[in-house]
Formats: C-alpha cells, sequence, structure tokens
C-alpha cells in the first residue's frame, strides 16, 4: 500500500473523469496535487488530515469519453492519447467473441449457432461494444423466451451518430 511504503509505484486508473460531477465541490481537485512533483512528495487528503503519505512515484491512467470536458490545467497534467475504434475485422472478433461469451454464460451453446451471421454482424457492427452486448443479450433473451433458435435484432433507428468505443 502507497501509506506503508511497500509499494515503490502503484498504479492508480481513474475511469471517465469527464463524468465526474462539480455539484459538492471539485473532487478532482486533488489530482492537482498529486500531479505535481514536489506537493504529492507530501500529499495530504483533506479528509484524512493526519495520514501524510508520498505518491511522487505514483502512476496515473485517467480515462474520459469526451475530453473538452475536462479542466484545462488537468488536462495538461496528464499524457493525451486518442483511442479510436477498432477497424471493422476488430470490431467483428470482439463482437463474436461477447455472443460466444454469452452462450457459454447462459449455457446454451448448443442451441444456438457457434458464429454470428453476417446479417446478424452487420445490424450491430456501428454500435459500441457495450451497446452491441446489450443487443447480443436482448437477442438472446427474446430467442429464449420464444422458443426460437435464431437471433433476430431490433434496433432503433436514429440519427447517424459516430461510433463509440465505449465498453
Amino acid at each position: 500500500q502507497i501509506t506503508q511504503g511497500t509499494h515503490a509505484n502503484p498504479l492508480f486508473v481513474i475511469d471517465e473523469l469527464d463524468k465526474v460531477t462539480t455539484t459538492w465541490g471539485d473532487p478532482l481537485g486533488a489530482l492537482y496535487q498529486l500531479h505535481e512533483p514536489r506537493s504529492s512528495a507530501i500529499f495530504c487528503d483533506k479528509s484524512v488530515p493526519w495520514l501524510r503519505f508520498d505518491a511522487s512515484r505514483a502512476n496515473w491512467v485517467g480515462t474520459a469519453n469526451d475530453v473538452s470536458e475536462l479542466h484545462p490545467a488537468l488536462r495538461s497534467r496528464f499524457v493525451e492519447i486518442d483511442v479510436t475504434a477498432p477497424a471493422r475485422d476488430a470490431l467483428c472478433a470482439i463482437v463474436q467473441r461477447l455472443y460466444v461469451d454469452l452462450l457459454t454464460e447462459y449455457s446454451v451453446t448448443s442451441r444456438f449457432p457457434p458464429r454470428l451471421a453476417e446479417a446478424q454482424m452487420s445490424a450491430i457492427l456501428g454500435k459500441s461494444i457495450r451497446e452491441a452486448k446489450r443487443l447480443l443479450r436482448l437477442a438472446l433473451a427474446q430467442a429464449l423466451r420464444t422458443n426460437c433458435n435464431e437471433l433476430s435484432f431490433i434496433i432503433a433507428s436514429q440519427a447517424h451518430v459516430p461510433p463509440r468505443i465505449g465498453f
């Protein structure tokens, strides 16, 4: 643990920094201090003022769907890496893997084909990974409810939205 000095350089991952609400103050405020060499060496969080520790060797990874929502001072303390959506082949492999995992999770591998058909794959490509998984779950549930051995996807039409990478 960092407070007991047993790890020289821990890695902290803070997911979706852009989703943090500032309704009751600035919960990311401590990150400003933690990313400065001098102040991170004697860091003291306001919630536990009696506990000082050295976080100067900590490594930080932050994720955000929309970095424009972050304060420029916070953005300047991170190295930004833009992660683009996977190529079609990679996306097909991910969706196929999700499908197989769901078949295994629901113990229905013998009831459904081991691979999604091209039409089924095309129906969910262009969606985020999270949305693809949701659609697969819904299609499997519908097929099981109706005692059908084929998946069909009901996708609400919407204005064209660029694909997101969300998991």
